[in-house]
C-alpha cells in the first residue's frame, strides 16, 4: 500500500496538465511555473510511477501506453479535488441543526439564558440550545455577565468575522 504522506501530490497535477497539453512549455504556462519546474516534476513523477509517461514526439510530447491508461483516472481525481474545493460547504446559520451547549451557574440561567436563546432562535432557527448547570463561574464572569454573554455571541459562528469586546475570537 502506498503511503500518501511520502508523495508530493503536486506531481499528479503537473502530470495531468502536461498530459492534457502534450507540452512541458504549455503546461508550465498554464500552471504558472517555469518549464524547468515542469520537467523536474515530470522526472519525479516518472520515478514515482516507474514509467517514462511522456516521450518526445516531434515538437511535442506523446503519452506512453501507461500514461494513456492513467489519464482518465487522473483527470477524474483532479476533477473531484477541484469540485471539493470549489463547492465546499459554507456554514449557513439559518439551516444549521447543530446542538449548542451552554454551561452556566443556576443563578444566572433565569437572567442570562433568555437573551442568548432569543438570539439563537433569531440567527439559527433550526439549532438546538442545551443549557447545563455548573457549580460556579470564574470571578470575571460574575463581575460582568452581560459583557461575557455579548462576548460569546460576538465570537459565535453566526457572527462571522466579529470578535468579542476584548478582541479575542472566543469566549473569555
Amino acid at each position: 500500500m502506498v503511503n500518501l504522506s511520502t508523495i508530493d501530490l503536486n506531481l499528479l497535477h503537473v502530470l495531468a496538465v502536461t498530459l492534457e497539453e502534450r507540452s512541458a512549455t504549455r503546461a508550465a504556462r498554464r500552471l504558472g511555473v517555469t518549464q524547468s519546474a515542469v520537467s523536474n516534476a515530470l522526472a519525479r513523477a516518472r520515478e514515482l510511477l516507474g514509467d517514462p509517461l511522456l516521450v518526445r514526439d516531434g515538437r511535442g510530447m506523446a503519452p506512453t501506453p501507461a500514461a494513456d491508461e492513467l489519464l482518465p483516472e487522473l483527470a477524474a481525481a483532479m476533477g473531484q479535488l477541484r469540485s471539493m474545493i470549489e463547492h465546499r460547504r459554507v456554514f449557513d446559520p439559518r439551516s444549521s441543526t447543530r446542538e449548542l451547549t451552554l454551561a452556566c451557574a443556576d443563578n444566572s440561567q433565569i437572567a442570562d439564558v433568555p437573551p442568548v436563546a432569543a438570539a439563537l432562535a433569531r440567527e439559527m432557527p433550526l439549532a438546538r440550545l442545551r443549557v447545563v448547570s455548573v457549580v460556579s463561574r470564574p470571578r470575571r464572569w460574575r463581575q460582568r455577565p452581560a459583557t461575557w454573554w455579548r462576548s460569546c455571541l460576538a465570537a459565535s459562528p453566526w457572527h462571522s468575522g466579529r470578535t468579542s469586546p476584548s478582541g479575542s475570537s472566543s469566549c473569555p
